[in-house]
């Protein structure tokens, strides 16, 4: 299978704290370091088969933000779980849409060369990710 797809296999039970360290570790090997935990739980003891991928993309902005404008602020994981993280701040020509069927709110940020852009999908209700999803 690694000769003809560059692909691993191996056998494991999903269920354990050893896959779950096994998979987060495979993870963060083949992203550099960049994603570090895939899962924070074991897999449910009715799966059978995990397929991996990991994939990470190093771009640089169309429009660059400058260092010294990064601050730390409170940010919602889920509309729930609050954390400090870092927020980038800058003046930048983006696109925009506003989306009442979804109440969100939408931009895209270019990447240098145009080619790429970042599109990001902000609920307007801090709890409103669910409902996006759907």
């Amino acid at each position: 299978m690694n000769q003809s797809f560059g692909a691993e296999a191996s056998t494991a039970n999903l269920a354990d704290e050893q896959s779950l360290r096994s998979i987060n570790e495979w993870v963060k090997h083949h992203t550099d370091g960049k994603i570090e935990q895939l899962l924070s739980e074991p897999l449910s003891s009715d799966a059978r088969l995990v397929l991996l991928n990991a994939i990470y993309f190093k771009g640089l902005w169309n429009t660059p933000f400058h260092s010294a404008s990064t601050f730390k602020a409170s940010f919602f994981n889920a509309g729930t779980e609050r954390v400090e993280v870092d927020m980038m701040h800058g003046q930048i020509t983006a696109g925009y849409a506003r989306d009442d069927k979804t109440n969100s709110d939408v931009v895209d940020l270019p990447y240098a060369g145009l080619d790429y852009s970042m599109t990001i999908v902000r609920p307007r209700d801090r709890t409103g990710a669910d409902a996006l999803r759907q």
